[in-house]
Formats: C-alpha cells, sequence, structure tokens
C-alpha cells in the first residue's frame, strides 16, 4: 500500500526521515499482525475440523435437488 503525505516546507530533513522510518515500521506490524491473524484462523479452523467425530454416512449430508421455484414478475 502506497501512502502519500505532504510534508511542510520548513520541516527538518531529518524528522521527515524519522517519520518515514516510522510509517514504515507501522506498517511491517499491522502487515505482520494481519499475517498472524490469518494463521491462527487457519490453525483452529484445521483443528476444530480434526476434533470432531467421524459420524453418519454420506447420505446424511447429501443435499436434496433443488428446483428452483417460479418466478413472480410484477410490471
Amino acid at each position: 500500500m502506497q501512502m502519500s503525505i505532504q510534508v511542510p516546507d520548513n520541516l527538518p530533513m531529518q524528522r521527515i526521515r524519522e517519520l518515514e522510518e516510522s510509517l514504515k515500521a507501522e506498517a511491517q506490524f499491522f502487515h505482520d499482525l494481519e499475517h498472524k491473524t490469518q494463521l491462527s484462523k487457519t490453525e483452529n479452523l484445521k483443528s476444530l475440523l480434526l476434533s470432531m467425530p467421524n459420524v453418519g454416512e454420506d447420505d446424511d449430508f447429501s443435499r436434496r435437488q433443488d428446483f428452483g421455484r417460479e418466478p413472480n414478475l410484477v410490471f
């Protein structure tokens, strides 16, 4: 993600560099946080699915055929 920031003309160059580094660190933090959150959700779902008992037959979970319904056209 590219960010654009307007910097006042009288701001010292050192301060600009500090702000830039701070923004990069913050962006990296949120990127890492999002990645870790996605991994933990995946691992939690995986462990949940593995912990489910193996019961029933495949036919117990089959879907009945859906023929839809007649459209209700209103003009």
